[in-house]
C-alpha cells in the first residue's frame, strides 16, 4: 500500500482504529506448510525512513 492511499483513507475515517496484522510462515512437514495470519495488534510505534520512502508500523499484542 502506498502512503497516499493510507493517508486518504485516514483522512476520510479519522475515528478509525489502526491495527497491525502480520503473516507467519509455518512448516511442519513437506505437506503442511504455509502462511497463517496472526492476531491483530495495537500500533506501538511508527518509523518513517524518508531515504527509503518507507513507513513501518510496529505492533504490540492486545491485552
Amino acid at each position: 500500500m502506498k502512503a497516499k492511499e493510507l493517508i486518504s483513507f485516514l483522512e476520510h475515517n479519522p475515528e478509525a482504529d489502526v491495527m497491525v496484522s502480520i503473516s507467519e510462515y509455518y512448516e511442519r512437514s513437506f505437506q503442511d506448510t504455509g502462511y497463517k495470519q496472526s492476531e491483530l495488534q495495537n500500533v506501538a510505534s511508527i518509523t518513517i525512513d524518508a531515504g527509503a520512502k518507507q513507513i513501518q508500523l510496529c505492533g504490540e499484542k492486545k491485552q
